[in-house]
């Protein structure tokens, strides 16, 4: 899924379904998505995705989607950027209970980029190994 994609999802998911993981400040929400994968044959298939969203001030500021067990791609909305809000998530211990199998963080961004060093210092945060991809 592109940060795009991530974007518009976290953005348009129905938080109120939701289980509330800290009251105004992050939510997880299960939603199964039907894609058409043949406009042809009219072929769908159908997947669910699991996201925490984050909450500042009744506002989404960004979430994570969990791909697998071992796999996370993190987002925060570029306004909210530089704030803390993922940090501060990532520090309540929710992804280990919702992410046991979780072993590692990666990135394919380059290690002169922001995106490299936010990355890695959230798998700081985690206590977990980082490498790029």
């Amino acid at each position: 899924m592109t940060e795009a994609s991530l974007i518009r999802a976290l953005s348009q998911s129905d938080i109120s379904k939701g289980t509330i993981l800290i009251p105004g400040k992050a939510v997880y929400v299960k939603k199964r998505t039907r894609l058409t994968i043949s406009s042809r044959t009219k072929k769908t298939t159908s997947s669910e995705y699991e996201y925490i969203i984050l909450l500042h001030e009744g506002k989404r500021v960004g979430g994570i989607l969990f791909c697998g067990p071992v796999d996370l791609h993190i987002v925060i909305f570029k306004k909210y950027r530089g704030k803390g809000f993922m940090s501060s998530f990532l520090k309540s211990g929710w992804i280990r209970k919702l992410n046991p199998k979780l072993k590692e963080l990666t990135t394919k961004h380059s290690p002169q980029t922001t995106e490299y060093k936010i990355v890695k210092h959230f798998a700081k945060i985690l206590k977990v190994p980082f490498r790029r991809a």
